[in-house]
Parts: structure tokens; sequence; C-alpha cells
């Protein structure tokens, strides 16, 4: 998991040195914590292999002459060994459950049934090393023994999926941040363009930024794909570096993202603006309805829609494929049957009406959701998921609060 840890505290500190409201301590404290976590497993990893070797001792001891005293000595070997091994079972869920903690990117609501179902899974293995230290006779101590072997094996694939997940979430967490940092650059820049002045070289490095960005998702999501191919049948040590290499790879891109980003603030401030990063999040929605949004950043309509979206008239507004533009009488514009658009400025006002809504908004502002659908949050201070209905939810884009 060395990747994870050392990847989030280098790409989050990086956030970090570009919006100073974000505190690095939480990452310090995650990292702290695993590495405690890391080190009770090992030193019971430790305790069990001496365990398991007294096991072996013992068994040669009885097999070269099976007395009664040299049974007891390998009953007693025995249930100290797999006392041990439930013993290290526990650490293992415990450094998961570390990794959890530690990550980004996952909202608080299902860091929660994560816990819960970790500790449903540390209760059974106490369980059943209570059982194993007070079993009677070897006949029991076989039982609670294959007991808790069996159980094991029942979860270790379920284990293995969620530390790769967590791996992807904190990815993912970091391009929702990355991209809202980039929705304010796009909005300055806007704002920039407005008022005559060239900005075709701060475009240029969007443009890289943005590609950078992409480039980022694609390995997350052959990532997650890898994640979900995980089963009995295969060995983490066969998925695990696959996994790595492509987290590894989107750290990589992200980094050159937030490259690319300081370059162009850089280039904003010398012709005397200054980019507000601070207080900016991400918001992801798919489902049916209405969404009303005012801020500063960018709205993605990630794909067609079956209605229109409406945006005030100081937004930038680039569409692909083909559709109906008509000017309203306020002075708005509405799009219709685009296969997707992009929708950029500062104080800008967009609703999307319809079904097959999906979106991403980065920046800041507040956002209103009404319909039915889910939805997902990335901002400074938490993340949040959960459906969105009829009688709608407000997000704040800078926070991550939905209410």
């Amino acid at each position: 998991m060395k990747i994870k840890i050392v990847a989030a505290a280098m790409l989050a500190l990086m956030v970090v040195s570009m919006v100073p409201a974000v505190s690095a301590q939480p990452y310090e404290q995650g990292k702290v914590k695993y590495e405690q976590a890391k080190n009770e497993y090992r030193n019971s990893y430790s305790e069990w292999n001496d365990a398991n070797n007294e096991f072996n001792r013992a068994m040669a001891q009885w097999r070269g002459n099976k007395n009664q005293q040299n049974f007891s000595q390998l009953t007693n070997a025995a249930r100290s060994a797999a006392t041990k091994a439930a013993e290290l079972m526990v650490r293992n869920l415990e450094m998961v459950r570390a990794r959890i903690e530690a990550t980004m990117g996952i909202s608080e609501n299902q860091r929660e049934r994560l816990y819960a179902e970790i500790d449903n899974y540390l209760n059974e293995i106490r369980a059943k090393q209570l059982n194993i230290q007070n079993a009677g006779d070897e006949q029991q101590l076989r039982t609670a023994a294959g007991e808790l072997h069996r159980y094991w094996l029942q979860i270790r694939t379920r284990l293995k999926q969620m530390t790769g997940l967590v791996m992807v979430d904190f990815a993912d967490g970091m391009v929702q941040r990355v991209k809202a940092i980039a929705a304010r650059v796009e909005a300055t820049v806007q704002l920039l363009k407005e008022n005559g002045i060239d900005a075709s070289a701060l475009e240029n490095q969007l443009n890289e930024a943005r590609a950078n960005i992409s480039a980022a998702e694609q390995e997350i999501a052959a990532a997650k794909d890898i994640v979900n191919q995980i089963n009995e049948n295969t060995t983490f040590a066969e998925m695990y570096p696959a996994i790595q290499s492509r987290i590894r790879e989107a750290v990589q891109y992200l980094k050159d993202a937030l490259n690319d980003l300081k370059n162009a603030i850089s280039e904003i401030k010398r012709h005397g603006r200054q980019v507000t990063i601070q207080g900016t999040g991400t918001l992801t929605a798919q489902g049916s309805g209405s969404i009303h949004l005012t801020g500063t950043g960018v709205v993605e309509i990630r794909g067609p829609i079956d209605g229109n979206f409406i945006v005030s008239p100081n937004a930038a507004v680039t569409t692909s494929g083909d559709g109906t533009k008509i000017q309203l009488g306020n002075g708005f514009f509405q799009y219709q049957g685009y296969d997707n658009a992009s929708i950029s400025g500062t104080d800008i006002t967009v609703d999307i009406n319809g079904n097959g809504i999906d979106i991403v908004a980065s920046g800041t502002g507040r956002v209103r959701i009404t319909g039915t659908g889910t939805y997902k949050t990335y901002g400074e201070n938490q993340c949040e998921e959960g459906n969105w209905s009829a009688s709608g939810i407000t997000v704040i884009l800078e926070t991550g609060q939905a209410s």
C-alpha cells in the first residue's frame, strides 16, 4: 500500500500549496495511523510466525515419539498458533480500516458502511479466536481452528476488493480536487478574454492541464476495472501491481496538471489578475429532473439530455454534436439536442432540465437538484454522496455539504 500513502501525501501537499485553506494535517494524521497499524501487523506476523514454527517443531517431535507429553505440547502449540493467526487477521483488518481513514475521496456515509463491514468481520474473528482458546480437547480445537480458516477464506477476497477500491477512490478524489482548481483558473481566463486580453498562451496551458486530467481519469478507470476482476481465483499479489501501476500513472498526470495550472496562475498574475482558488469543490450528479446552479467555474454536461439547458449571457459555452441554440427574452440562451457541452464563467447561472442528466460542476457556488438520481460531492472540508429526490437538495460546492 506504499503507493497510496506516499502518493497521497505528495499529491495532497501539492494541492495544499495551491489552496492554503486546505490543511495538510489530516493527511499527516492518516499516514501516522496507517504506519502504526502496519507496524502492529508486522509484529503480529512475527509472533504468528514464531508460534507456527513452534507448532511445526512440536508436530515433528510428536511424530517421532507419540507419547502423551508430546501430544499435550502439540495441542498447546496448535492452540497458540491458531490464536496468533486470529490476531494476525485482526491486525490485517485494522490496517485496511486505517487505509480507509487516511483516504480522501471517500464520502462519510461510504466510510461508515465500510467501517461497519470491517467491524462485523472483527467481531466474527474475535468470537472464533475465543472458541480456539476455550476448546477443551483436540477435536474441539481442530473444529474451532477450521472454522477460523474457512471464515478467513470467505472474507479475504472482499478485503482485497476494499483495498483496491480505496486506492481508486483516493485517486478519483484528487482528480475532482484538481478539476475544481482548473475550473477557477478557466473562469479567470474567460474574464481576461472578455476584457480583450490575448489569452491564447493561457488557453494552451489549460488545454494541457485538461489533457492530463483526462489521462488520469482513464488510468483510474482502468484501475477500477482491474479491481472488479478480483475474485477468489486471483491473488492480490497478481492484481496489486497492475492497480498500483495505474494509480501511479494517474498521480503523475495529476502532478503534471497541477504544474500546468501553477504556470497558468503565474501568467494570469502578470496580467494583473488574481485567481481565487480557496473554497473550491466538485459535484458529480446523474439522474432526471432539474439542476439550478449559480457560481463560478465549469459545468460539464457529459452526454445528450432528453431536455435542455439554459445559461446566462455571461457564460462561455462549447458544444459538440448537432442541436439548437435559442436566445430567450431575458437574454439567456437555451440549448437543446447537443451531445455534450462545457459551460464556464464567473457568476454564471445554469439550468438543466430533462432526463439522462450527467454532469460535473467544479468551482464555487450553489447547486439545487430536484428529481431522481445520485450525486457525490468533493469539497475542501468533506465528501458526501446520496440520492436526490423530488424534495430536492442544495449543494455548496466549496465545502461539499449537501442538505
